[in-house]
């Protein structure tokens, strides 16, 4: 009798001590960017809680996912594709708008892989005099502003440009 009591104790003990130290997994979470050039800017977004190599950025806190600002801004003067970018605004939740900045002599972005960004609400892409080409199908308000050549194929539900 005084075993099981000792045991039922025991067993009491461990479940209180698992209510109040909860076992939390460390477990790092990895994004493959098709281009390197985004992946840094992720990564710099993300500072110290996320780390990169090549084109995989992986991140060593979640919390910094919950505690993200909603916007993210981004400088790109090499990148060919926004894929994973898709996958980070899934994960990073509270960021609903993306700012590109875009410094090349011509640009060509498709913006198809934000499509599934469910909580993009807005995206705002400005360049200098340069000629940009936009190309995709996207969900949110686009904000294009800069100067220079800008052929658009986007369908998007609102387009603002100046």
């Amino acid at each position: 009798m005084k075993k099981i009591k000792s045991l039922s104790i025991l067993i009491i003990a461990a479940m209180l001590l698992a209510l109040i130290c909860p076992i939390t997994s460390n477990a790092a979470t990895t994004i493959q960017f098709e281009d390197s050039e985004l992946a840094g800017q992720v990564q710099k977004f993300l500072g110290d809680k996320a780390t990169i190599s090549g084109s995989t950025v992986t991140i060593t806190d979640e919390s910094v996912l919950a505690n993200t600002s909603t916007q993210l801004d981004v400088v790109l003067s090499n990148c060919k594709s926004l894929k994973g970018l898709e996958t980070f605004m899934q994960k990073a939740s509270k960021v609903e708008g993306v700012r590109f900045q875009l410094n090349a002599e011509n640009f060509n972005l498709d913006l198809s892989p934000l499509k599934s960004a469910t909580n993009l609400k807005h995206l705002t892409i400005s360049g200098s005099n340069k000629t940009t080409t936009l190309k995709g199908a996207i969900t949110g308000k686009v904000n294009v502003t800069g100067s220079g050549t800008l052929q658009s194929e986007i369908n998007c539900s609102g387009f603002y440009g100046r």
